[in-house]
């Protein structure tokens, strides 16, 4: 008698399984458990602020010295904050799903970008920024906005020591132009992801070069 061979399941259309979670997501999430793929997302994005942010940073020093505070943006601090402020937001825009997976993965992808630098504390402020808002109602994307004015700039000549910071950040939160700036700053572009996507796909290493690489930096940039 022949052997009665079943069809296969087929899958939802534009899902697929994720290493390390259960279930089927959106193909666009399939590496988005993996910390490689946030390294190359943080590359990719890093490049791009080199290219987007100067100029949004001359103008929010510009608008600084309008209100008299004194402050200024860009070099290396403010170019990391960039970074971690827009690598959450894609990690709270596009990965839901994953839960603390994702979350995981993000840090330690980031940690590979900033050269074993520990993006932890930087990613502790953003999240106690949304546990603990500015201000009531201010959503999670603008308490991302609120840490990076907060942590993004650089103090001048004029600054006479942390009793400043309060009259500062509250001068910029209450500026429309500001605000608007900052938000562009830490809003990454919208093709980013997928640019990474393609990237870490079509030189991702196998399963056992990926762990030994998540073991190798866990031992040497913690």
């Amino acid at each position: 008698m022949p052997t009665r061979r079943f069809p296969r399941r087929r899958e939802a259309e534009g899902t697929v399984g994720v290493e390390g979670t259960r279930g089927k997501l959106p193909v666009a999430l399939r590496y988005a458990g993996e910390n490689g793929f946030w390294e190359e997302l943080g590359r990719r994005l890093k490049e791009r602020n080199t290219v987007r942010t100067p100029d949004l940073f001359s103008a929010l020093v510009s608008r600084a010295a309008g209100l008299g505070l004194p402050v200024t943006f860009g070099g290396p601090r403010s170019e990391a904050w960039a970074l971690i402020c827009g690598l959450f937001m894609l990690c709270h825009d596009r990965t839901p799903p994953l839960g603390r997976n994702a979350y995981r993965s993000m840090m330690a992808g980031c940690n590979r970008v900033m050269n074993g630098r520990s993006a932890a504390a930087a990613f502790g402020r953003i999240a106690a920024n949304i546990a603990s808002p500015s201000s009531p109602g201010r959503s999670i994307p603008d308490s991302v906005v609120d840490t990076f004015l907060a942590n993004g700039l650089v103090t001048t000549g004029g600054y006479e020591g942390s009793s400043m910071d309060g009259d500062i950040l509250t001068a910029f939160l209450e500026d429309d132009e500001t605000m608007n700036l900052a938000r562009a700053v830490v809003t990454p572009p919208e093709d980013v992801w997928d640019e990474a996507l393609r990237s870490y796909e079509s030189r991702r290493p196998g399963f056992a070069a990926r762990k030994l690489l998540d073991l190798f930096y866990w031992i040497f940039t913690r």
